[in-house]
Parts: C-alpha cells; sequence; structure tokens
C-alpha cells in the first residue's frame, strides 16, 4: 500500500488513455520508424508512438522495457471511448 499522497502517474501523453497491453494487441502492429522501438528487453515507449491500427495510423505508445512498466497508451487525438 502507498503512501498517503503518493500517486502513480502515467508515463504517456497527458490525457491518454491506459490499458494493458493484452487487451489491445494482435490488433495493432509495431510501427518501427528510428528509435521508437528502442528498448533493452522491449520499446520503451520514450520515442512517441510504437503501434498502428490495419489503416497504418500510429496510434498507440507501447512501454515494455525491462526498466519501466509493461503499459499502452492510446493517443487521445486520435482514439475516442466512448
Amino acid at each position: 500500500m502507498r503512501p498517503y499522497g503518493w500517486e502513480t502517474v502515467s508515463a504517456g501523453r497527458p490525457g491518454s488513455v491506459v490499458v494493458h497491453p493484452e487487451d489491445v494487441l494482435p490488433r495493432l502492429t509495431p510501427f518501427t520508424c528510428g528509435a521508437n522501438w528502442a528498448g533493452c528487453c522491449g520499446p520503451s515507449g520514450a520515442n512517441g508512438p510504437n503501434l498502428a491500427c490495419a489503416c497504418g495510423s500510429r496510434l498507440a505508445t507501447w512501454a515494455a522495457d525491462c526498466m519501466g512498466p509493461n503499459e499502452l497508451h492510446l493517443d487521445p487525438v486520435r482514439v475516442h471511448a466512448g
């Protein structure tokens, strides 16, 4: 249990929806361009969107490196939940 006043803050863009990767994968495919898939044991998520939908739109950032959390951020500009 965390002490009072401590919060968990997402590493993603403000307003992004955070989901567990297994809830979205394999519907999204890796979009590897330059360093956006960089990481030791998986994508770090530090270099922008690295997952795309079937039409090719980059709409999510997956952070799954051994140095941080395993979470997937849906871009709030490109994805709407309702």
